[in-house]
This record gives structure tokens, C-alpha cells and sequence, in this order.
């Protein structure tokens, strides 16, 4: 009965993620309505509705931490819609196979934009994690083109969910995948009769990832060899920084936000945390207590509201997914410590038992990880929002909730 149950849960999951052709997926209707991005290049796909309706209070500026981080849950003023886009890029093509000819690297794309007389906006580059697909945080995206912003996302070539076999070392090519996706929404936003012509803001940049989509980010963002020097903030969502290069930091600090919890079982908490002991100002580093790893992704909490540790399901993928011996293989490629060092400081994922005890409630997660995230962005690039130590003592003030803020160079 357990593996029935695990079976059903992963399949309806899937189906509620998938971006990937063959028809529409059910979009969340507590932030909008549309049909998937299965349109043509440059097609706008779907719509959704802009401010909502509930009756929490406002505190997008300096207001009590009561009423802040309720309001940044809740959609802005414009109407948006999603459209649909592929990367191809002969540069970096996958190696040939034995009596086949090299392929080049094809990302589908989803873009979330505002359809109104919005302002010109900041750019959110996601990445997603192992397994995962560009769609798997889309409440956030939705919520955040409500506000003004453009989200774009692309699903990696060999880290999706329907990559097989996967491959998690190819995170190396995934921060250039990024670059290319970042080039993309800029052009789009100078081309007569795009979609999002004219709304682009070329000057605001965030890149924001999850799990390995984390790495991804941080990699682009801290490491000289993947930098780009464009990013004008970032947020990492249970990043497994203990594989990271050392040192951590060699570029010019910018703004960010780390996500973690101490009950993820994927992700080791403590080796992680330990990563940002240094972290340049200004940061947020924010601990949910028993969070899960699979929960960080906001369409989990339609699911798994009830499942007493998330983690179960995204272990399941993960142990088939990825063979742990070869850990320390990926750090080397990464530039970072030799295989021995890292596997022996880093705690294997799902070797410990997180799984055992409950974790944090998916929903409740995804209430914190929304709010926080889009109070990081309002609070770097939006005028007037509340400042990142007004969003990190409302989430402070939370009994669920550490934060070690590094505000002051």
C-alpha cells in the first residue's frame, strides 16, 4: 500500500508540473488560470488575473511584520500571461554517441510577463533543480509577474524531470544554459511585436534557483569561471553548497537571499549552512524549521500538505537519480576540493533519517518561501518596499523561522 500510494502521489505531481507538450496542464487556480505553454516559439499561452481578492492587509512598505509578510503573498495589480520559447545552442553540443552525430543543447522555455501598461520590469532567471522542471515554482512566478517582474525558466537538457538517464554533473554547463536564457529575455524585449516589447528592464537582474537549479545559480553568480557579471541579486532555495567550489565567494557581492531546512533530508542543513558562515552583505540567511527540500518547490503544497515528510517522494528520485560515489567526481569538475575531502565532509543525500520525523507542513513552507522571496526582490529593486531588515524581522518574528542577517559590509 505505501508503494501505491508513493506511485499515485509521484503521478499526479508529474502531471501537475509538466510543461511538456502532449496538452494542457491544470494551472493553480488561487493565482490564476491558463492552458500550458505548448504554443509555438513567441506565443503568448496563457492568462491570469491580477490582484487578488483576499483580505490580508497590506505592507509592501515599512509597515509591522504582522501585516508584511501575508501581503507579499498575494498578487499585484497587473494582469500577466506566460509564453513559450525554445533555446537551441550549437555551441555546447552533447558529445556523439557511437554512430551518432553531436546534438546540440535544446531548452523549452516558459516566460511569466505582465499584459498591461506595466512599467518596464526587473528580470527573474529561475533555475530548477534535479528532476524538476520549469514549472515546479510556478505560484512564485505567477505571483511575481503580477507584480511587474519578467520570470523566465527554462528546463535543463539533462537534469528534468524527463532527462534520462539524468545527469548531475552536467550542472556545469547549466549556469551558460542561463546565460543563454538571460540573452534571450533582453533580446525579447527589444524585438518590434514581442510579447514583451518594452517591458523589460535590462538594467535589473536576479537570478534565482533550486536545489541543483541553486548550485546552478551560485556558480554564476560567486565563481569567476561561470560568472555573469549581470546579476544584481540572487536566491538560493536549499542549495547543496557543501559540493560548491572553495573558496565560495570570489566576485563582487551582490544582494541574496539562502533558503534552508533543517529538516531536509536531501540537502544536508548543517554542512550547508556552515557554507554561508561568510557570506558578503547584504544577505539574508533564513532556516525553516523541519522545512523539507522537496517542499521548496510551491506546487508541492497542492499534494503533499499531508504527507508527514515531503522527502519521501523527492528520495525516491534522488536515490535513482543519483549515484553518490560520484559526488565528489562533481566537485572535482567543479574545480573545487579533491573527491576525497568533499565526500567525506558532505553528508550523502537521504543517507540520514530526516524522514522519519515530520517535517514543516508543505503548505506553510511554500506561504515562507513565497513571501520571502518576493521580499527579497521587492526589496532590492522595487522603490519604497519594505528594506531586506524589514523583511528579515517580519520572518524573524515568525516561531518557524531563524534568520542570520549580514546587512553591513
Amino acid at each position: 500500500m505505501r508503494n501505491t500510494t508513493l506511485t499515485l502521489l509521484l503521478t499526479a505531481f508529474a502531471a501537475a508540473c509538466s510543461d511538456e507538450g502532449g496538452g494542457a496542464a491544470t494551472q493553480d487556480t488561487s493565482v490564476g488560470s491558463g492552458a500550458a505553454d505548448t504554443g509555438a516559439v513567441g506565443d503568448t499561452d496563457s492568462t491570469g488575473s491580477g490582484t487578488d481578492t483576499g483580505s490580508e492587509a497590506d505592507g509592501s512598505g515599512e509597515g509591522s511584520a504582522q501585516a508584511l509578510l501575508p501581503s507579499l503573498r498575494l498578487r499585484g495589480p497587473h494582469t500577466f500571461a506566460t509564453t513559450s520559447d525554445e533555446l537551441v545552442d550549437e555551441t555546447r553540443p552533447f558529445p556523439a554517441g557511437s554512430g551518432e552525430t553531436a546534438a546540440p543543447r535544446r531548452l523549452p522555455v516558459t516566460i511569466w510577463h505582465p499584459t498591461d501598461a506595466a512599467a518596464p520590469g526587473p528580470v527573474i532567471i529561475w533555475a530548477h533543480g534535479l528532476g524538476s522542471t520549469r514549472s515546479d515554482n510556478r505560484k512564485t512566478a505567477e505571483i511575481l509577474a503580477s507584480r511587474g517582474y519578467i520570470v523566465a525558466a527554462a528546463d535543463f537538457p539533462k537534469t528534468n524531470r524527463l532527462a534520462q538517464p539524468p545527469d548531475v554533473a552536467d550542472v556545469v554547463n547549466q549556469p551558460g544554459d542561463l546565460k543563454l536564457l538571460a540573452d534571450r529575455v533582453l533580446a525579447l524585449g527589444t524585438t518590434a511585436g514581442s510579447p514583451l516589447e518594452g517591458r523589460v528592464d535590462p538594467e535589473q537582474m536576479a537570478y534565482v534557483g533550486l536545489s541543483l537549479g541553486a548550485m546552478t545559480v551560485m556558480l554564476a553568480a560567486w565563481q569567476t569561471e561561470f560568472y555573469d557579471p549581470r546579476i544584481d541579486a540572487l536566491v538560493a532555495l536549499a542549495p547543496p553548497s557543501c559540493y560548491m567550489p572553495r573558496p565560495l565567494f570570489e566576485t563582487p557581492a551582490v544582494p541574496a537571499l539562502i533558503m534552508l531546512g533543517t529538516g531536509d533530508a536531501i540537502v544536508d542543513y548543517a554542512s550547508s549552512v556552515a557554507s554561508f558562515a561568510e557570506i558578503p552583505a547584504p544577505s539574508l540567511v533564513v532556516s525553516l524549521e523541519r522545512g523539507s527540500h522537496t517542499a521548496f518547490a510551491d506546487v508541492v503544497s497542492d499534494f503533499f500538505n499531508n504527507v508527514p515528510h515531503p522527502d519521501v517522494i523527492g528520495c525516491s528520485s534522488v536515490v535513482s537519480d543519483i549515484d553518490v560515489n560520484t559526488l565528489g567526481t562533481l566537485a572535482e569538475s567543479l574545480g573545487g576540493a579533491s573527491a576525497e575531502v568533499v565526500n567525506a565532509e558532505c553528508v550523502a543525500p537521504c543517507s540520514t533519517n530526516q524522514t522519519e520525523t515530520p517535517s514543516m507542513r508543505s503548505g506553510r513552507q511554500a506561504e515562507l518561501t513565497i513571501a520571502s522571496v518576493v521580499g527579497f526582490l521587492d526589496g532590492v529593486f522595487v522603490p519604497g518596499a519594505a528594506s531586506l531588515a524589514t523583511l528579515g524581522a517580519a520572518l524573524e518574528s515568525e516561531p518557524d523561522v531563524t534568520v542570520v542577517s549580514h546587512l553591513n559590509p
